[in-house]
């Protein structure tokens, strides 16, 4: 199973799979994977106060 990163200001904060990582963000899991896709992480890299990047490790 992928194992996601999640970095806030990009300290490095915990890791875990897609569940875990919406659990403990409270969002939808669906939503921790587009965090992560290419489109994602362009959109959020625009944003001013830039606060969660969640990537992914490893398979």
């Amino acid at each position: 199973m992928a194992i996601y990163g999640v970095y806030e200001q990009d300290q490095f904060v915990f890791e875990g799979t897609p569940q875990e990582v919406a659990k403990r963000l409270g969002i939808k899991i669906d939503t921790v994977l587009w965090y992560s896709t290419p489109t994602g992480i362009k959109r959020m890299s625009k944003l001013k106060k830039r606060r969660r990047e969640i990537v992914k490790l490893e398979d």
